[in-house]
């Protein structure tokens, strides 16, 4: 095989992948309960925060996190990536300022789930798979991104995981090379 036929391999398992996650990432926000806005049988609703449920008929003020009835939300989500090493993030908003999704890290070697909550355009949580949980926090800004490929996307993304800072851009394509 020639390295371009690699490289277009390469590239084309790339974003079968990053259409993967975020198919995944759009169930899992579809089927959260924060979305549909659940209660039990006892009119508590589990915040994602901890473990402590809240009886919402004795709450009077409202609390980070909890969508409240009648309320309309509306789900944000981040995609993007970059090389050196290669990497790929898909999150969605599954509740408000908290998202999760999947990372793609070391060219796709290692995938972990990601759950990070978002505070002044920061995003800060864990990454976790089957072996390790991991610190992952990045960055979304809203500024014209080229690759190294010279196509421009909506924004650039910069990540801190595993001691490495990683560059990339995100969104959509706004103009190809």
């Amino acid at each position: 095989m020639t390295d371009n036929f690699k490289k277009l391999l390469a590239m084309c398992f790339a974003v079968m992948l990053l259409i993967a996650i975020i198919i995944y990432g759009l169930n899992v926000a579809r089927n959260s309960n924060y979305l549909n806005n659940n209660t039990n049988n006892n009119n508590q609703v589990n915040t994602g925060e901890n473990k402590d449920n809240i009886n919402i008929e004795n709450n009077t003020e409202a609390k980070p996190g909890i969508v409240e009835e009648g309320t309309a939300f509306t789900s944000r989500s981040v995609s993007g990536g970059g090389d050196t090493p290669g990497w790929l993030i898909s999150v969605n908003e599954t509740q408000p300022n908290v998202f999760t999704g999947k990372l793609l890290a070391n060219e796709g070697v290692n995938t972990y789930e990601l759950f990070v909550q978002e505070q002044d355009g920061f995003f800060t949580g864990d990454a976790k798979n089957k072996n390790e949980v991991k610190k992952f926090s990045f960055q979304k800004t809203i500024e014209a991104c080229k690759d190294k490929d010279g196509n421009t996307f909506e924004y650039s993304l910069k990540a801190s995981f595993d001691g490495k800072v990683l560059n990339g851009c995100g969104g959509s394509a706004v103009a190809k090379k």
